[in-house]
């Protein structure tokens, strides 16, 4: 049971700094493992690696703000992490199915 404890504080870590890049060694730490297993058991337990939950993350909380807010795609692409307003586009298509600018104008679920 303190493998899942440690495991959630890990995640509450990566919650915490999804707007700066979280340090999957330092959630490792946290979980009291080492990176790769850390890895391996986050994999396993949630479908996905920590680095793609952070990403998938990232882009559930744009969309919010895309939803609740006139901030332009390129700098909601900047703060989430994107190079670009097209790699950032791509990945938001990818993820919901739909671009953000055409997600803004309808103002649809996702």
């Amino acid at each position: 049971m303190d493998m899942l404890r440690q495991l959630n504080a890990a995640i509450d870590y990566l919650e915490a700094n999804l707007d700066a890049a979280p340090d999957l060694d330092r959630a490792a730490g946290i979980a009291c493992v080492t990176a790769d297993t850390f890895a391996r058991f986050f994999s396993y337990m949630t479908g996905m690696t920590p680095t793609e939950y952070v990403r998938r993350r990232r882009l559930s909380l744009a969309a919010q703000e895309l939803r609740q807010s006139e901030t332009p795609i390129v700098d909601l692409a900047v703060k989430y992490g994107y190079d670009s307003a097209a790699a950032f586009s791509r990945a938001f298509g990818r993820q919901h199915g739909v671009a953000p600018s055409v997600f803004r104008k309808s103002g649809g679920s996702l």
